[in-house]
């Protein structure tokens, strides 16, 4: 039986857990007639104390199975046999007491005779020979490679001498460390036991009562809830006294772990699976069992870093590989595993308000450090056991917050949106330091940009801790960094001045210009902005650096399709499916390019392929929309935005682009719906109040059309968006103040659309129809020639210069200065266009302008296609 010492030592304390009650619960002693009350209780004592001394002896016993280290199960099975041995000794003594007897006179043999020694003596001694058996097992390595006698001791030199007897020393430290003397006072959880360490050129130590070490390089306690790169899962050592500086010596097991450590940071990963295989067989250590683990992850084996997790049944017994192992699970698309392995309750516990121990505990190290010294280089006399597993506590909460973070990836993964948002946001609460939680909050839009703001401000950065905690002006500056990188990373439509101070403080004073991650943050901003040509500058300095920096590769691209660079496009798609072929910013490239040269078709397939290798892409979702939207075909545009709709809740374009599809099939009241519940998400996007704007003016509401006009073109002036960008948007405003009946504005707006550029046939024929109702036909009928000159088969145009011709016949005749003048400006202009046409003008009596009303009555809806 591989057991068989335990089971020895289990069976003495079962008997003793109840023989002391069938032994006394008898009228020789409970109920003996001639016993005092007080004999009594003093007999009931010693009965409870029987069976008190043999339930922690099973205790000790059997948790030695379950402990990690050899030295660990050793000090536990000293334990138990101590304890195991205490009633049977002083049962024992009790006999050479004076006057003592084994029994009263007449209820046993004759006087004198003691059967105590029958029952206490085998106990006892089994209880020693199953310790005996299960501790050969357990030889824990010691410093004698440095202790070997020279055979004389007047050959070697002084130094020799001394570090033999320095070596003397330690070995009788290490008697009443190592085997039990002192831990028997202490839990065994709350201390970690390693191999003793010895230089041998070690000079001028003081050895102190107890000496421990949690790591094999160093004599500090690991305050980290992950395996140690020694082999040893982490757990305080509670020092009795000073710490000395003991090195360890060069072990066979230091051997291969620096072996192992080497081939690890030369990514020689098959090597390092090689040398950790022999290394768990000698020491069958955790620590060493959780690192194979970790090289066989390195190397995409996720099944065989599973089965040595669960073989040292690591994932029960600590958190980090629970969270490794569900880790392994995800990989291999195991979600429903997974989440059976990490709980499905989020553990709100952890979340700690300011003042909490955790708290007190990062800012807590003011008068010392990690090493026991205290500032002065002088050594403290000791580390107080409730802070180590305060200093635990902390390492458990950040891996209770990484298995929150796994814990939203399983239900994103099923679709679950709002149980992996509520994940992702617990895990930020716990640690804010779990950045990966945050990023996936951001990346996928599962918040609202009010709601992201208000969760920043909701997260305690003051439980950021520089090294020991002792420089408190340090803590509070990387807490102040953290939050500065933190709001560079929120939605850019609102809170632009705290976003400004963000950039500009990382900028200047952390001289982070030119990282990536700030200017795609710019750029992001940018683009936003409509500012293009600004952001296409960022997107292109951020890729000459690093030319496959995928995050940035979408607002690179949409940078260029709106710039109309094609032959950018092509190449960037041309390289990336040479380097990329699996990567879906690759088919993003490539549906783009083919969306710019209006291969609609091509654009989609692509489109489609860079979804389904990433299901959660939102760029290839709005692109896979936008080639039905541009074909006309709206039903399955409004069916792909509305899947857009469900996978990003937090973004209010794909609810838009949904109000702008239902715009253009005359769907005013879903249109104005969805462009309602878009604006309740972000109300600072001037293409959606553009858009709400052509809803209320399609239902006859000037004024509520006007002021979305009005606030669309003074929100792109704020944020310094060109003109020329919303041309579209001050022309619908100019038809919204021509219908209400201010003619003097809306010919102001006409003529600013021209100025900035919009100098098309609509602009002219808005200006022309504006300028008949103003009476001024002259002029109407020169911006109409204008409109025809640019567009010859207008329709609107040729019936509004009809219109204006045939209310000139009716006005009185010109001078013949005057008459000369308008011919001359109308030639300037096309005389062919008006040479073609003049022979055909009919007087259309009868008809009121009305009818060409109805043509412009519509506002103009500015569709820009956008790569979320």
């Amino acid at each position: 039986m591989p057991l068989i010492g335990v089971t020895l030592l289990c069976f003495p304390a079962v008997l003793l857990c109840a023989g002391a009650f069938l032994a006394d619960f008898n009228e020789t002693h409970v109920y003996n007639p001639n016993w005092p009350p007080h004999a009594r209780f003093h007999n009931g004592q010693t009965m409870s104390m029987a069976a008190a001394l043999g339930a922690a002896t099973l205790w000790y016993a059997i948790r030695s199975a379950y402990l990690p280290t050899p030295t660990q199960k050793r000090d536990s099975l000293f334990t138990a046999a101590i304890i195991g041995s205490m009633y049977a000794i002083t049962g024992l003594s009790a006999i050479l007491y004076p006057g003592s007897a084994g029994c009263d006179p007449g209820l046993c043999g004759p006087e004198g005779t003691f059967v105590q020694k029958y029952v206490f003596g085998p106990p006892l001694l089994v209880t020693w020979i199953g310790y005996a058996l299960e501790a050969k097992k357990m030889v824990h390595p010691v410093a004698d490679s440095y202790c070997s006698m020279p055979k004389y001791l007047d050959s070697v030199s002084r130094d020799q001498k001394y570090d033999y007897y320095v070596c003397m020393v330690v070995r009788l430290a290490k008697f009443f460390c190592d085997d039990g003397f002192l831990y028997i006072l202490l839990p065994p959880t709350e201390y970690l036991v390693d191999v003793w360490t010895l230089e041998k050129s070690f000079r001028g130590a003081k050895l102190g009562s107890r000496v421990c070490s949690a790591k094999t390089e160093s004599a500090t306690a690991t305050h980290d809830a992950k395996p140690t790169k020694e082999g040893e899962l982490t757990r305080p050592c509670n020092s009795i006294s000073t710490p000395i500086p003991l090195l360890q010596p060069r072990t066979m097991e230091q051997y291969l772990r620096e072996w192992r450590k080497n081939a690890l940071n030369k990514n020689q990963h098959e090597a390092a699976i090689f040398i950790g295989d022999k290394l768990l067989a000698l020491t069958n250590s955790d620590g060493d069992a959780y690192w194979l683990a970790q090289a066989h992850f390195s190397t995409g084996n996720y099944t065989r870093a599973l089965s040595f997790l669960h073989r040292a049944d690591l994932t029960t017994r600590d958190a980090s590989a629970r969270y490794f192992a569900a880790l392994c699970l995800i990989r291999q698309s195991k979600f429903e595993d997974a989440l059976s392995l990490l709980g499905d309750v989020n553990p709100t516990q952890y979340i700690k308000a300011p003042g909490s121990a955790r708290r007190k505990l990062q800012h807590g190290g003011r008068n010392g450090n990690a090493n026991g010294l205290s500032r002065d280089g002088k050594a403290l006399q000791r580390i107080d056991p409730a802070e180590d597993r305060m200093r635990e506590d902390v390492a458990t909460t950040r891996a209770e917050a990484a298995m929150c973070y796994l814990r939203g990836q399983c239900h994103a993964k099923q679709n679950a949106f709002d149980r992996a948002k509520e994940c992702y946001k617990v895990a930020v609460r716990i640690d804010v330091q779990c950045f990966e939680a945050f990023d996936a909050l951001m990346k996928n839009s599962l918040m609202t940009p009010a709601e992201e703001w208000d969760f920043l401000q909701s997260l305690d950065f003051d439980t950021i801790v520089v090294g020991d905690g002792s420089d408190p002006s340090a803590s509070q500056e990387a807490a102040e960094f953290t939050k500065l990188l933190y709001t560079t990373r929120l939605g850019k439509y609102g809170h632009r001045d705290e976003f400004a101070v963000a950039i500009e403080t990382l900028s200047t004073h952390y001289k982070l210009a030119s990282n990536p991650d700030i200017a795609l943050s710019k750029a992001t901003h940018f683009f936003t902005q409509c500012r293009f040509r600004e952001a296409l500058e960022l997107t292109t300095s951020v890729l000459d650096q690093d030319p496959h920096n995928f995050p940035t590769m979408p607002i690179h691209l949409a940078c260029l399709y709106e710039l109309g660079q094609k032959n950018l496009l092509y190449l960037i798609s041309h390289k990336l499916a040479d380097s990329h072929p699996e990567e879906p910013c690759t088919y993003l490239a490539i549906g783009v390019y083919y969306l710019s040269i209006n291969q609609i078709a091509s654009a989609r397939r692509f489109f489609s392929k860079a979804s389904i290798l990433d299901p959660h892409f939102g760029p290839a979702w709005i692109g896979f929309a936008h080639t039905f939207a541009h074909e006309g075909e709206h039903d399955q545009a409004i069916s792909a935005y509305s899947t857009a709709t469900r996978l990003f809740q937090g973004t209010h374009l794909p609810n838009m682009f949904l109000g702008m599809q239902n715009l253009q099939l005359g769907n005013l009241k879903l249109a104005k719906d969805y462009l309602e519940v878009s604006k309740t998400l972000c109300s600072e996007d001037p293409l959606l109040l553009n858009e709400l704007g052509v809803v209320f003016y399609q239902e006859g509401d000037l004024p509520k059309a006007i002021e979305m006009f009005e606030t669309a073109l003074g929100i792109s002036a704020d944020v310094g968006s060109s003109a020329s960008t919303w041309i579209s948007t001050r022309a619908n405003l100019g038809h919204a103040l021509r219908r209400l009946g201010h003619l003097n504005e809306a010919l102001d707006e006409f003529n600013q659309v021209l100025r900035e550029g919009g100098k098309d046939a609509a602009t002219f024929s808005a200006k022309g129809l504006v300028l008949m109702e103003m009476n001024n036909i002259k002029d109407a009928m020169i911006a109409l020639h204008e409109a025809l000159a640019l567009a010859p088969q207008d329709p609107v145009a040729t019936d509004l210069l009809t219109r204006a011709m045939a209310a000139m016949e009716e006005e009185p005749v010109m001078d013949e200065r005057v008459g000369r003048e308008f011919d001359r400006r109308v030639e300037e202009i096309k005389p062919s266009s008006l040479r073609g046409r003049r022979g055909k003008v009919r007087r259309l009596r009868g008809q009121q302008a009305e009818e060409v009303h109805s043509h412009l009555g519509e506002g103009e809806s500015m569709v820009v296609d956008e790569d979320d």
